[in-house]
Formats: C-alpha cells, sequence, structure tokens
C-alpha cells in the first residue's frame, strides 16, 4: 500500500458500555495509525458516554436523544466522517474484537482495485473461535440471502479475497466515494437488512463487494437483543426481509418471492402458537402486518433495541 489513507471508524451503544469498550480497547490496539474513532450513542443511560470519555479521550461520542437504531445511527456517524475528510469509513459493531492488522488489510485490498468499493473482513464466533460467524454473503435471483462459511469452522474459509454481494454492517469499510455515490442507509429498516439492502446499491452501481479473509474479526452477535433468538430481532427480519425484496425484485419475481416469505412465515406462526411462543409469533405477526401497512423504522416502546 503506497499510502495511508484516512480512516473514521463510526461505532453504535446504546447501554452497552462494558462491550463498546472492550471494543475501543482492542481497537486502540490496531496497527493502523491514520485513523479517528467515532461513538455513536443511541440514546444510553448506564453512562456510557462518560466512560468513554474518561478511558479514551480520544474518542468523539455523539449523543443522540433518540435511538436511531442501525441506519439512523450509522447515517450520523457518516455525516460526522465526511466532514472531517475521511477517505474510508468503516463500520464495526460494538460487540466485536479486532486483530491488530485487520484494517490494514481492509485498506491494502480497496486500494489495489479501483472499482473495489467495499470490504469486509473473516468475521469468528467469539465464544468459540473454532467456528466461523460469516465471511460475506449472497443474494439469488429470488431475493433470499444467505451468509458464507456461516457456522463452519474458520480452516474451511478461503484464504485469499473472494468478491460477494453483501458484507454485514457490523465490519463494513467503504470508501467515500461510495458514500457519495448511493447516498446514506435507508432509515426504513432501522436494524437488518439495511446493510444488504446498501451493499445492493453500491453493486448496481458498479462497485465491487469482497471479503478478505486475512482481516479477522471476533463478534459476539444478536447483543442488541439480548440474544438472537429475542422476539424483537424477528419483527425486524420478518418485516425488513419483506421491505428488501419488494425494493430489490421487480415483476412476477418480486410478487412471488413476496408471498413466498409471506406464507413461510404465516406457517412459522402456528409453529411458534403450537409451542406456546406466543411472543414470538405476535413479533412475525406484527412483522406482516407492518410490511403491508408500510409502517416502517423504528417500533418505539414495543420492539426495542440497545444499538
Amino acid at each position: 500500500m503506497k499510502s495511508c489513507p484516512f480512516v473514521t471508524v463510526v461505532i453504535l451503544t446504546r447501554n452497552q458500555k462494558l462491550s463498546t469498550l472492550r471494543c475501543l480497547k482492542s481497537l486502540h490496539r490496531a496497527a493502523y495509525t491514520n485513523l479517528t474513532v467515532i461513538v455513536i450513542d443511541n440514546g444510553s443511560t448506564d453512562n456510557s458516554q462518560e466512560e468513554i470519555n474518561s478511558i479514551f479521550p480520544q474518542v468523539t461520542v455523539l449523543a443522540s436523544a433518540l435511538n436511531l437504531g442501525c441506519s439512523g445511527g450509522r447515517n450520523l456517524g457518516v455525516q460526522h466522517a465526511i466532514n472531517r475528510g475521511a477517505e474510508y469509513i468503516l463500520f464495526l459493531d460494538n460487540d466485536t474484537e479486532v486483530l491488530p492488522d485487520f484494517l490494514s488489510y481492509l485498506v491494502k485490498a480497496a486500494e489495489e482495485d479501483s472499482k473495489v468499493g467495499i470490504v469486509s473482513s473473516k468475521i469468528i464466533n467469539h465464544k468459540d473461535r473454532s467456528l466461523m460467524w460469516m465471511a460475506g454473503g449472497r443474494i439469488d435471483q429470488k431475493g433470499r440471502v444467505t451468509a458464507c462459511y456461516y457456522g463452519e469452522q474458520v480452516r474451511s474459509v478461503a484464504q485469499t479475497p473472494y468478491a460477494v454481494d453483501w458484507v454485514p454492517g457490523c465490519v463494513l469499510l467503504a470508501k467515500r466515494s461510495v458514500v457519495e455515490s448511493i447516498g446514506y442507509f435507508d432509515d426504513a429498516y432501522f436494524i437488518y437488512f439495511e446493510d444488504i439492502d446498501w451493499c445492493s446499491k453500491a453493486s448496481r452501481n458498479g462497485y465491487r463487494i469482497i471479503v478478505d479473509p486475512r482481516s479477522v474479526v471476533f463478534h459476539e452477535a444478536s447483543q442488541a437483543f439480548g440474544g438472537g433468538s429475542s422476539p424483537a430481532k424477528r419483527y425486524f427480519m420478518t418485516r425488513n426481509r419483506l421491505l428488501f425484496v419488494s425494493r430489490f425484485l421487480k415483476g412476477w419475481n418480486r410478487f412471488s418471492s413476496i408471498l413466498a416469505i409471506v406464507l413461510e412465515e404465516l406457517s412459522s406462526v402456528v409453529t411458534d402458537v403450537s409451542s406456546n411462543q406466543f411472543r414470538l409469533a405476535e413479533a412475525r405477526f406484527d412483522g406482516l402486518c407492518h410490511f403491508f401497512m408500510r409502517r416502517f423504522g423504528a417500533v418505539p416502546n414495543r420492539w426495542d433495541v440497545n444499538l
């Protein structure tokens, strides 16, 4: 890499002080030095801002009175990063830990190919480091989204950079030009699928999206919901996968994919009820209803999330 472009790191937090401090501690050891860090505090009540300012005074904390979600919180960070002259913006979840050279590999991969707009890492399960969380993903012609290497052994992952259709917002390095070309994250999603939607827009605008497996990050997933099977997560996943398909596809493919998702979710509602998982059933049903009612964005005081 001939140069060391200026990178702004954007991290979201809401009442997750300990996870955020752990993330910042690992980021502080990064070998890449031409960077600045912004933490977006989405309305925390656990003194997160005071603790971060005390331990990491070089970190900028932008506090929002409202929970802006992933999309809104990241957009706030993007605005600040662009104003600061960032050449790259790295979106990093607060429940991640990074290896010292992770960012150097990401920037190097982006600098080596002018067509590459977005790069992500090999993301390993935080609790069992022999297993993958994921490393990029695919989108098929029917809008079905899958994650590469999800739950597989770490040793099974490709050793050299490879192209994907999308990467998760928990580790996403984007060139400034991507933001200037496609704009900000769509606030309609709030959380989940906003990163997939953004990547699909970048791809349609001619940018390549890749994973560099030499860059390693450990991720403790779904901490915003207190776990991976929470009703709040199910609500947003149900509603937003429908929203994504409705925007990603056209014509018959769009109609048939939406119908298939609706039938699948209604079947799951029946299964949830039969197994006394009434809150999960309610979340799925709400997600379906709100999609057709065009009720997007946040759902205050009902399906709240800590991000």
